[in-house]
């Protein structure tokens, strides 16, 4: 059986042995919705992808493409993707100055077929109160 799922305002196609799709964020008033990008670039499998539910953001200073990058980590220190340009550049600066040199997040990826072919979304949620950078807190 397949069925089809709205996630955001994506489309996605899924097996009826898939979980439901995740739950929007609708209180936008305490975390801030970004977009994870690069997924299918990362050698990990459907199951490391889809079991994502949150982590950690990081600098991530070996990254060709970009020298602004923000990492998306798992719980296993995994790196599942990355911040866009030119979201990824505010988080750049909040990271430099936190003496932790990460930030907790929330988040889900799932798979969306577009045209048939396999691709993946993915979004996370970061808190509003870590934007705060005048006290360069730890963020732990």
């Amino acid at each position: 059986e397949i069925r089809l799922s709205l996630v955001g305002s994506e489309m996605c196609i899924r097996d009826s042995g898939i979980q439901d799709a995740p739950e929007l964020n609708t209180d936008n008033s305490e975390e801030v919705e970004y977009h994870i990008v690069g997924m299918k670039y990362r050698k990990l499998t459907d199951d490391e992808l889809e079991s994502f539910s949150g982590g950690d953001l990081m600098i991530d200073p070996d990254n060709q493409y970009d020298s602004e990058a923000v990492g998306v980590y798992n719980f296993d220190e995994k790196c599942v993707g990355y911040i866009p340009r030119p979201y990824n550049v505010e988080l750049f600066t909040i990271l430099q100055q936190s003496s932790a040199g990460t930030l907790p997040v929330r988040g889900w990826i799932d798979k969306s077929y577009d045209y048939g072919k396999k691709a993946w979304v993915g979004r996370v949620y970061v808190k509003k109160k870590y934007f705060n950078t005048s006290n360069n807190q730890e963020y732990n």
